[in-house]
């Protein structure tokens, strides 16, 4: 049994049987540093406290030789602030590592593809992602375990503190009109409902509190490229009732089988862009269509509306 060699970091919220679930790939894969991040229950969500404390009763289970290390919020701060405080942290403290959340299933595959490429690439600053989901891209490449993409994707995934350290002032807080257009010019080219989805993306991800949308713009501004496995490696569960950000129990992106391989870990010879797996993730990860874009307008042009929705579903803004 393959047996990791970077540190891990998982992030935990009120979830205990998703983050189980992890957990048992992870006692399987023995890492020997162990990050844990969490964020405090909502003071208006009555039994969360409760769930929240039985998340963390979990890593009371660690029972291989392993330092494990904890942050835990003492007040929510929702997940668009508490998720880049944990990463924070985590590569404070280490230099390279694989960061998972409590929904995001891996396969044993998925280590020896992480360690592999956090080393093969460390000193490559064209690389700034290590993907563990292909959302069930069908590759043709008999000669490649992974492709090149544009797309970060932030259900299972490694990376550097260089490349995290690029994710800083302006990037996080201010959306550069200005170079904006230029940044979509070079990375979705010249299709205008594509670069039209993403205008609209970028302006929803800072209109209110998204991470991940924020970190992509850093990658595209610093002209990054992920790593996207061939095999899928991540099974995400977090889609249904109590799903942190929405998603129906039946959505094509959830529960898809994580997968192992035994080949060599070995990309292309070109580090290109795969034009293929891209338009896939375009359609099957973003959706991209006439009624994601008004829907993305929308939610950028009036976020109160969208803050209204997730209230009533009792999610967290």
């Amino acid at each position: 049994m393959y047996e990791a060699k970077s540190p891990v970091l998982i992030i935990v919220f009120n979830r205990p049987n998703e983050t189980r679930a992890v957990f048992d790939v992870l006692r399987a894969a023995r890492p020997k540093r162990l990050y844990v991040a969490a964020d405090a229950p909502r003071m208006n969500k009555p039994g969360e406290s409760e769930k929240c404390t039985e998340t963390l009763d979990i890593f009371k289970q660690v029972d291989w030789p392993c330092q494990v290390f904890f942050k835990i919020n003492e007040h929510n701060l929702g997940s668009h602030t508490s998720i880049p405080q944990a990463i924070d942290w985590f590569f404070d403290n280490e230099d390279e590592g694989i960061v998972l959340e409590d929904d995001c299933v891996p396969s044993m595959s998925f280590f020896r593809y992480c360690d592999e490429l956090l080393a093969k690439y460390r000193n490559d600053h064209r690389i700034m992602w290590i993907n563990g989901s292909n959302i069930g891209f069908q590759s043709r490449e008999i000669n490649s375990t992974y492709l090149y993409s544009i797309y970060a994707i932030s259900w299972g995934w490694a990376s550097w503190r260089r490349a995290w350290t690029l994710f800083h002032g302006n990037y996080r807080t201010t959306l550069e009109d200005e170079t904006l257009d230029d940044i979509l010019q070079r990375n979705v080219g010249s299709s205008f409902m594509t670069r039209f989805y993403w205008r609209c993306i970028f302006k929803y991800a800072y209109t209110v509190k998204n991470w991940d949308f924020r970190w992509l713009n850093a990658c595209w501004g610093n002209g990054g490229l992920a790593c996207t496995p061939t095999v899928n490696m991540i099974s995400n569960i977090g889609f249904g009732i109590d799903g942190m950000h929405g998603g129906r129990l039946s959505d094509s992106r959830g529960h898809i089988q994580a997968r192992d391989t035994s080949a060599e870990i070995k990309g292309p010879e070109k580090m290109v862009p795969c034009i293929k797996l891209d338009n896939f993730l375009n359609r099957n990860l973003y959706k991209i269509s006439v009624l994601s874009i008004s829907r993305t307008f929308l939610a950028w042009r009036a976020p109160w509306l969208r803050n209204a929705a997730r209230r009533i579903q009792g999610k967290q803004i």
